[in-house]
């Protein structure tokens, strides 16, 4: 069944993203969500296992508060959750693509070619998907 605004996305595009985004395994890269509050990946959890069952991710704080961030396809959209000592948030990301062919989101500000990304794309992606959840 077709989402109502895929504009051609296909399910496969979202498996593609997701396996990108598990592969690139980002540890130690920081992200200023705001004033006070920056995290770092700290590693992939789910390397070994098929993207259809999520991505999840390690999440450090400054302080040394650990987090998990989990990425699943839900058709053509991003269910994104993290999971911190005081609760979870979740934020479902419409997927679409764009004129240039990119998987994009509108509601995190993402995007990115998903036959061509590089690790750079990847990282870029993954920090829109980090800010976008706490802003949720």
């Amino acid at each position: 069944m077709s989402h109502p605004n895929d504009h051609g996305l296909k399910p496969r595009e979202t498996r593609l993203l997701l396996r990108k985004l598990r592969d690139v395994n980002l540890g130690a890269q920081r992200i200023a969500i705001r004033s006070g509050l920056t995290v770092a990946f700290a590693g992939c959890l789910t390397l070994d296992a098929p993207v259809e069952q999520g991505v999840r991710y390690r999440l450090r704080s400054a302080d040394g508060e650990r987090q998990t961030l989990t990425l699943e396809a839900r058709g053509v959209d991003l269910e994104i959750r993290l999971r911190t000592a005081d609760g979870e948030r979740i934020l479902v990301a419409p997927l679409t693509m764009d004129a240039q062919g990119r998987t994009t989101s509108p509601t995190i500000a993402a995007r990115m070619d998903v036959d061509e990304g590089t690790r750079r794309d990847c990282e870029h992606f993954l920090r829109r998907v980090v800010r976008g959840v706490f802003a949720a």
